[in-house]
């Protein structure tokens, strides 16, 4: 049976894994020899989100991921606000061309007042927050059928 070794960086994060047999590592690389059941656990461990490394000892450990940075906190939370306000756009549009054509119902009217508060309360949101708060959706208008249309 071949003997499994884990390659790794100067801060110790596991880089890679060879074995001695099908697939040795290149000259130059930092390995550190492992069990099977060091490897088993650490593909499984990176498998839900941990990170491979070597303790101090250089014993295999999982290791959390780090916090976001505020700038991927930022850039996330952008692309949000983004597509809530897309959506409100699409639900927004066809309220405010029956308002500006003169025959909106009251409840349009009103569907329009609040997809604006909400549109307004999307572009407040702090951006910098790790997990912000989203405004409530309101509900979207109902199509008018043809025959209510003058």
């Amino acid at each position: 049976m071949a003997q499994k070794f884990a390659a790794h960086d100067s801060k110790n994060f596991i880089t890679a894994f060879y074995d001695s047999v099908d697939s040795p590592a290149p000259a130059g690389v930092t390995c550190t020899e492992i069990t099977d059941e060091q490897w088993k656990m650490l593909l499984d461990g990176e498998s839900r989100g941990k990170r491979m490394a070597l303790d101090d000892n250089g014993v295999p450990v999982l290791l959390d991921p780090p916090p976001p940075t505020i700038e991927q906190i930022i850039v996330s939370n952008a692309a949000m606000r983004d597509r809530l306000l897309e959506r409100a756009s699409v639900a927004l549009t066809p309220l405010q061309m029956a308002i500006m054509l003169g025959d909106a119902t009251d409840s349009e009217a009103q569907q329009a007042r609040a997809w604006i508060a909400y549109t307004r309360a999307v572009k407040g949101i702090d951006l910098t927050r790790r997990e912000p708060t989203w405004p409530e959706q309101p509900e979207m208008a109902r199509e008018r059928s043809s025959s209510t249309r003058p």
